[in-house]
């Protein structure tokens, strides 16, 4: 398991987000647009944001579904990995359930400075492997 692999889950939420906002927007944008008065012009514009309105469901399913996949990978090599119970009860936290350090602090009880020794513990073993 590489710190690039524990970045994959959260970046992809985050890509998700960014497309649900941009969908959000553009689905606004079409219900204005249909409740506007009919011409040649509004009818065009309605016609080119439904179909980047379509595109962008596609895109936002795509992105659901390598979400899922790059979590379950995720999920597996954390509970694989020999890693102490706070250890990998982080990992989970921070990057299979996206929760923020201070979060992961309240859930697990123990305190954020604590949080953060360990997390920033196991990435540098994770970038900087012993070799025996």
């Amino acid at each position: 398991m590489t710190a690039q692999e524990l970045h994959e889950v959260r970046r992809l939420k985050y890509q998700i987000e960014q497309a649900t906002e941009e969908l959000d927007y553009l689905r606004g944008l079409t219900t204005r647009l249909r409740n506007a008065p009919s011409s040649d012009k509004a009818q065009s514009r309605v016609e080119a944001l439904a179909i980047k309105r379509i595109d962008g469901e596609k895109i936002l399913a795509s992105l659901h579904e390598a979400l899922e996949t790059a979590r379950d990978e995720l999920m597996d090599k954390i509970l694989a990995a020999p890693l102490t119970s706070l250890e990998r009860d982080i990992l989970l936290l921070r990057y299979v359930d996206c929760l923020s350090f201070r979060a992961i602090a309240r859930t697990t009880h123990y305190s954020l400075a604590q949080i953060f020794r360990t997390h920033d513990k196991i990435v540098a073993e994770m970038e900087h492997p012993e070799t025996p």
